[in-house]
């Protein structure tokens, strides 16, 4: 004779009842009641489903973190600033020894000669030194897959903002790399808009160049620029006024005796 499976009570109808009743499970299982109003128990974790827990329940799973886990948490941990809570952008190291995001450390550091660390909260001074690998850290983890798509985005934006700024090297061509990639990952609207900026600068150069060619670049100088001036000509030279009089004249043309 075949052996029927066991159907699964329908997960949208279980309705979840106190533990206390009839004894409570163990850590990790919940009691459930199915439409017919028998119980019965789901560990969560395996997603094993039974009517009598204390027949057949294995123990649970250990309720701590894999090694895997931990390192990553460890390493997400590395490249995140603990003032802004935000993926590292502008690296520096502080006197503590831990990385942090410029902007956010100075703001915390400002107007005192001591301030807590906001990692260990001891004591330090106001001196922060550049961290020569920090942002290649930070991109190593955002290109391991181990952060979400929109903080990844976030980051490649803010680094363009830098890069237009100056604050970091790289220029207009750094920038312009972080937001196609920041784009990519997670389309935002500041990045599309930074996006278009660059386009439309490309277009307008062009057009320049063009202008310049067909001998227009005046006119076209003043479509695409409103205070665009055109050099104008230089005026003609005055002649300078002698410095004979009518006198000296009249008697250089004089005959001589």
């Amino acid at each position: 004779m075949a052996k029927t499976k066991k159907k699964r009570p329908d997960e949208s109808r279980w309705i979840s009842l106190d533990d206390s009743n009839d004894g409570p499970p163990p850590a990790g299982w919940a009691r459930y009641e199915a439409p017919s109003g028998r119980p019965y128990f789901h560990h969560k974790a395996s997603g094993k489903t039974t009517w009598h827990f204390s027949e057949t329940l294995p123990d649970p799973p250990p309720d701590r973190a894999s090694p895997d886990t931990a390192a990553t948490a460890a390493l997400l941990d590395s490249v995140t600033c603990p003032v802004s809570l935000a993926l590292i952008v502008d690296p520096v190291v502080a006197e503590d020894g831990f990385t942090y995001e410029r902007e956010a450390i100075e703001r915390w550091l400002k107007d005192k000669d001591a301030a807590k660390s906001p990692r260990t909260g001891v004591l330090m001074g106001p001196r922060l030194l550049n961290s020569g690998d920090g942002r290649s850290r930070v991109l190593a983890v955002i290109e391991s897959g181990l952060v979400d798509d929109v903080a990844a985005s976030a980051w490649h934006v803010a680094s363009a903002n830098l890069n237009i700024e100056g604050a970091l090297p790289g220029g207009f061509a750094s920038a312009r790399d972080h937001l196609k990639r920041g784009q990519a990952l997670s389309p935002s609207p500041e990045g599309g808009l930074l996006l278009e900026a660059f386009t439309a600068r490309d277009q307008h150069e062009d057009m320049l160049r063009r202008a310049a060619d067909a001998d227009l670049a005046s006119k076209i100088g003043r479509i695409l620029d409103p205070s665009f001036v055109a050099a104008s000509p230089k005026p003609p030279k005055r002649p300078r006024p002698s410095s004979v009089g009518p006198r000296d004249r009249a008697r250089r043309r004089a005959p001589l005796a």
